[in-house]
């Protein structure tokens, strides 16, 4: 009885931690669901419009039909031209031209004649810069059978970066390795940290990877982390290891950071993905009561931003 009490007591605590949206089931009414992530050193920004139907609602459901959506956005309250990829359909992708610089507000408006409409802003955060990054080294790749794969070899190698922690720009960081192979390929390695500053659980992860030109993200490659003890100018001192997955043959020749701030609702979506991740209780029979923070106002989903600096001035050849 006391592990029940104990479990519930951490539940309503995870609960008061993180500001979320209903669940879609519980929504009155059909709610429009927009997912994106805007780049500043992005060429096309996407944004994808689709309609979250109450579970509820069975006859809603199998009366579903396209979206037939539009989105209006102003950058600093001036209109930018945006344009429909493809067709009406069940899910349908906007995309904007325009450069978004650091500091500059992103306002939106998502539109569907089946549903109310949906509103958000986001202001794109200031990226790292070099003169932020206090060190940088890396020890060689060593290779690993990976299992006897014939396909590819899994590389492993330690990394050490201090990074100085500016909350003016940013209140998210997350930190990237690519590496450049003998073949000449581009790749990204999974950073598995050891420390941060000596401490433990001040980290998330979170996959930050560009899909045929549209900025994504997942749970796998990426580290990304906010500490409300950091302060302005503190040192962040970070020690790992990393695994990069090659082809048979190939070998790692060169290693460099990438490092990207992110909006503050950025952090939120992904801390409160990661405790309902983290908060899986199959066991006791029961689905996690976390849901997924949102910062669309009258719809679901995330419109959120991300600044990338890639620090090829720091790259270590091996």
């Amino acid at each position: 009885m006391k592990k029940i009490i104990a479990f519930l007591c951490f539940v309503a605590l995870l609960i008061s931690c993180i500001k979320t949206a209903p669940l879609p089931d519980l929504a009155p009414s059909p709610l429009i669901s927009v997912n994106s992530l805007l780049m500043n050193s992005a060429d096309t920004n996407w944004v994808f419009l689709s309609i979250i139907y109450p579970y509820k609602d069975s006859s809603s459901i199998k009366k579903a039909k396209p979206v037939y959506g539009s989105v209006d956005l102003e950058v600093d309250g001036k209109s930018i031209e945006v344009f429909q990829e493809g067709e009406p359909g069940f899910q349908e992708q906007f995309g904007f031209t325009t450069p978004l610089l650091p500091g500059q507000t992103v306002s939106a408006t998502f539109s569907s004649p089946h549903t109310s409409d949906a509103h958000c802003e986001v202001v794109i955060p200031e990226p790292v810069q070099d003169s932020d990054i206090i060190s940088f080294n890396a020890t060689e790749a060593i290779p690993s059978n990976n299992g006897g794969s014939s396909e590819f070899n899994a590389y492993a190698q330690k990394i050490n970066i201090d990074l100085v922690f500016r909350s003016s720009i940013a209140e998210t960081y997350d930190i990237i390795l690519e590496c450049e192979t003998e073949s000449g390929r581009v790749l990204e390695g999974r950073i598995a940290p050891r420390t941060i500053n000596g401490r433990q659980n001040y980290y998330l992860y979170a996959a930050f990877s560009s899909y045929y030109g549209i900025e994504a993200y997942g749970a796998a490659y990426g580290l990304s982390f906010q500490d409300d003890d950091f302060k302005e100018g503190d040192t962040i001192h970070l020690t790992g290891s990393v695994s990069i997955h090659l082809y048979q043959g190939d070998r790692v020749k060169s290693v460099w950071p990438v490092i990207g701030t992110g909006s503050k609702e950025l952090y939120k979506h992904i801390r409160s993905i990661y405790a309902r991740r983290s908060n899986d209780f199959k066991d006791w029979g029961v689905t996690s009561p976390v849901t997924t923070y949102t910062n669309i106002y009258n719809g679901y989903g995330y419109f959120m931003a991300r600044s990338r600096s890639e620090f090829k001035s720091r790259r270590v050849m091996l």
